[in-house]
């Protein structure tokens, strides 16, 4: 969550234990102030699986995107060995260096350039095998490309479900906000005749903005005279 949002969750709990626990008696279940209160209730348990969905979420993209970034360091790699093998065949067999261009660094262009690397080398298997390419070349171009492929597949899914929980986050707080919003006639209407709850309940529903602080500064040293 971000600063706003964190400071909106932690007034719906305040208001929560408020309205469900420190003045409970005054927000009976069967009036209207009861029922906003209970929204603002009910959201809670829901924002706090979202909110560790979220972080779960945000740590897995995290680890998919380093292994995603080195799976694509090692396919790079090979597809550059193989680039540049080509290039030295092109001399005894012109045309083989056309063959194995690689220039976009895109995801999608490296996985294109990896699979017109697999059937171009197929035929040539034995002269880029001649030409000090390891044995297995072929092989570990299909590893290293599966291992790239299942990364950004997992870095896109556990991306996905962040923006789901981010979505869903947002999505409850404004409904616990519009429960407050509408609670706060009631309230006041509730204590008008008893200022200490008011105050208390002006305490528990307000959000400090942290883009409304103030801050201080020092003020200017004069120059010195000379």
């Amino acid at each position: 969550m971000n600063d706003t949002e964190t400071l909106k969750y932690e007034m719906l709990l305040r208001v929560d234990q408020h309205c469900s626990v420190d003045q409970a008696g005054d927000f009976d279940a069967k009036t209207r102030a009861g029922a906003l209160a209970q929204t603002v209730h009910n959201v809670i348990p829901q924002l706090n699986e979202q909110i560790g969905m979220q972080a779960a979420a945000r740590r897995l993209a995290q680890s998919s995107t380093e292994s995603k970034d080195a799976a694509r360091q090692l396919l790079r790699a090979l597809l550059e060995q193989i680039r540049d093998t080509a290039r030295s065949m092109d001399a005894d067999a012109p045309g083989t260096r056309a063959l194995f261009k690689l220039t976009s660094r895109t995801d999608e262009t490296l996985i294109a350039a990896a699979r017109a690397f697999q059937t171009n080398a197929q035929p040539l298997e034995a002269e880029f095998i001649r030409n000090e390419l390891p044995a297995d070349f072929l092989a570990r171009l299909q590893q290293y490309l599966d291992a790239f492929e299942q990364a950004r597949a997992a870095q896109s899914t556990h991306i996905a479900q962040q923006v789901a929980a981010t979505t869903a986050i947002r999505t409850l707080l404004a409904t616990g906000m519009r429960a407050v919003k509408q609670l706060h006639p009631i309230v006041r209407n509730k204590y008008r005749t008893d200022l200490a709850k008011l105050a208390a309940w002006k305490s528990v529903s307000n959000i400090e903005s942290g883009s409304k602080r103030k801050t201080k500064t020092k003020p200017a040293t004069p120059p010195a005279h000379s």
